[in-house]
This record gives structure tokens, sequence and C-alpha cells, in this order.
């Protein structure tokens, strides 16, 4: 994650709090109400450890992520 910025503080900034708790929001309503309530799609995608270790960055940054991250 060299590209990645550190996380600005939300404090004092309603905008960017609405901003982030919009973006959080969308996230839920299309992955879990829309897409989760659908028969066309998975229950799971069931991926062995070791993909997953390829596929995911699971390391500790000193610094958060972007929000788009």
């Amino acid at each position: 994650m060299a590209d990645s910025k550190p996380l600005r503080t939300l404090d004092g900034d309603p905008v960017a709090v609405e901003a982030l708790l919009q973006d959080v929001f969308g996230i839920v309503v299309d992955e879990a109400i829309l897409k989760g309530t659908s028969a066309s799609e998975k229950v799971c995608e069931w991926k062995e450890p070791e993909e997953l270790k390829q596929l995911l960055d699971l390391e500790l940054q000193s610094q958060g992520e972007s929000r788009e991250q």
C-alpha cells in the first residue's frame, strides 16, 4: 500500500463524517440487502487459506488507509 495516504481526522468536519457514513451505508445496502437477498447470488464463495493470503493484504500499517481503500 505504498500509495496510501493517512486518514484525515473527521473531528469537527460534519460534511466529511456525513460523506463517510453515506459511503458505508451505500456499501451495506448494495452488498448485504440488494445482493444478499437475490436468489441468483451465491451464499458464499469458498477460497482456500493459501489463496486468501495471495488475494488479501492483511499487513497492519502504521498509518490508516484512504477512504477508497
